[in-house]
């Protein structure tokens, strides 16, 4: 089904905020809610912000009131981010809102922004800062549909974004459970955590060679060796998520791996990125191919009858005492610019061997919930995309949706 196309500038006032001078503290305190980025996820209802401008904060800046119920889209740096005011209150210039006319349902012009996002995105300008003014908002074109049929969308697309919301509260709640579990059994709140000795993680390494290894450095391993099957190469991209993945898969030669095989990555070693985003973790599974590390990543294979792989990833993840010493051994910044030697001091509380793999077991089970609530996540946010891409192409049918 066709609908007329309409530009946003036709749908309501858009206007944009600003930002009272941060030098004068008469601008800033209890008074009118002021919105940032920051302060919103897509597709919600905004009531609060974590920072508030004063009457003469506001009437000395660009910054103006925006009315409850009011669409916001984000126009600047994090592009096309979209919700709704759940009460009045000012933003910052890098949003914008849309005060909707009685022609179009405020949800519905806030999905059709979102998908619009393509769009928007090709339409930016700015290199470092993608960025959108006013006037490309104002005549960016959607679908209008008449009245009931907008809220017809609406509830269909809220209902399936309900669910994806619901699913993704289950695995931050999931989440919280390990992390506190973690304390209770082997963390800083375990009962016996008093009486337990400390060692250094290369004291808990394997006396083997190259047991703690980083590499292959420089024109040890270039882009261009890589090739389409072969022996699997480990980086970054396989532990950012904080645990092991696979995404990209890279390869090179048999002969290749010849010259570079003490950097082979062994079943349940510990990998840790130390470039790009460092400081994820994961452990390499037992059915790993044969396959190398990269210079992002540290690698350590544990004497697994002192330590329990998973303990330990999951020390170097949550445990504060290790994440203070991180800090300190780099002036104050968590996980900036990680290096073998910071990694091999690090001193950590160790448990008795079955107390460490009692709690790997504990942690399993929680594990695997929440591996079920991010696949239920990631078939529910299919859904609602596709319902998305339908809704906003013309080609959803209303009466085959429930």
């Amino acid at each position: 089904m066709s609908w007329p196309m309409v530009k946003i500038g036709e749908l309501g006032t858009v206007y944009s905020g600003g930002t009272p001078s941060r030098s004068n503290s008469s601008y800033w305190g209890r008074g009118i809610k002021w919105l940032a980025i920051s302060d919103y996820s897509d597709f919600s209802l905004v009531q609060e912000t974590k920072e508030q401008i004063t009457l003469e904060g506001l009437n000395n800046s660009s910054a103006k009131i925006f009315d409850e119920g009011t669409v916001i889209i984000s126009i600047f740096a994090t592009l096309g981010r979209v919700a709704i005011l759940g009460d009045k209150m000012a933003t910052n210039q890098a949003i914008a809102g849309i005060k909707c006319n009685d022609s179009v349902n405020n949800r519905f012009l806030m999905y059709s922004l979102k998908s619009k996002l393509k769009e928007i995105t090709d339409k930016s300008e700015g290199v470092a800062q993608k960025n959108i003014n006013l006037n490309i908002l104002k005549n960016l074109q959607v679908q209008l549909p008449p009245l009931n049929i907008q809220e017809g969308i609406v509830d269909m697309l809220d209902r399936v974004f309900l669910s994806l919301n619901q699913s993704r509260k289950i695995e931050n709640e999931l989440n919280a459970l390990a992390q506190a579990v973690y304390e209770s059994s082997v963390g800083i709140s375990a009962k016996e955590h008093s009486n337990w000795s400390s060692y250094t993680i290369s004291e808990l390494c394997d006396t083997s060679k190259n047991s703690m290894r980083t590499g292959p450095f420089g024109s040890d391993l270039k882009h261009s060796e890589f090739v389409s099957a072969g022996v699997a190469v480990i980086g970054i991209d396989n532990a950012v998520s904080n645990e092991f993945r696979w995404v990209e898969r890279r390869f090179i030669t048999k002969q290749k791996y010849e010259k570079l095989k003490r950097y082979t990555v062994l079943p349940h070693d510990v990998i840790i990125t130390i470039m790009g985003t460092t400081g994820r973790v994961a452990v390499i599974p037992a059915d790993i191919p044969l396959a190398i590390s990269t210079k992002h990543l540290a690698v350590l294979t544990l004497d697994k009858n002192k330590a329990n792989p998973y303990f330990i990833a999951d020390t170097l993840k949550w445990n504060t005492h290790v994440i203070e010493q991180i800090k300190r051994s780099n002036k104050g910044a968590i996980m900036d610019g990680l290096n073998l030697g910071t990694i091999k001091s690090l001193d950590i509380v160790l448990p008795p061997k079955e107390i460490q793999d009692e709690y790997v077991l504990k942690a399993k089970a929680i594990q695997d919930r929440i591996a079920e609530a991010k696949e239920l996540s990631l078939t529910l946010e299919l859904q609602f995309n596709a319902l998305m891409q339908r809704a906003f192409s013309g080609k959803l049918d209303l009466k085959k949706v429930a």
